[in-house]
């Protein structure tokens, strides 16, 4: 999910959209996050994701992004520690999966 470049989110369609998500991420055990940095200007997103979380029973969260450790601590602020965290650097890393 991408919030719009000028974060606007009063539009029945992004509503709708959002609305949808919620309900996703409600039912999900595992999320990733690709690219995406939760940044300050995300709130709105942060806000969707906090409100899910809450009712959601996600038990890992894979982050891949070049800096996914420096991004840790952001998801850590929703998701808590009870969570099992994988970062990965790129695509090509987490699709190769694990190497034994």
């Amino acid at each position: 999910m991408v919030g719009p470049a000028k974060k606007r989110y009063d539009h029945p369609v992004i509503e709708s959209i959002f609305t949808s998500a919620k309900e996703a991420l409600e039912r999900a055990d595992e999320i990733v996050f690709a690219g995406f940095s939760l940044s300050s200007g995300d709130e709105k997103i942060g806000e969707l994701l906090r409100k899910a979380h809450e009712i959601a029973h996600t038990t890992r969260v894979t982050i891949i992004d070049p800096k996914a450790s420096e991004l840790a601590s952001r998801f850590e602020a929703i998701y808590g520690t009870g969570v099992e965290y994988t970062l990965e650097n790129d695509w090509l890393e987490y699709l190769r999966g694990p190497s034994y």
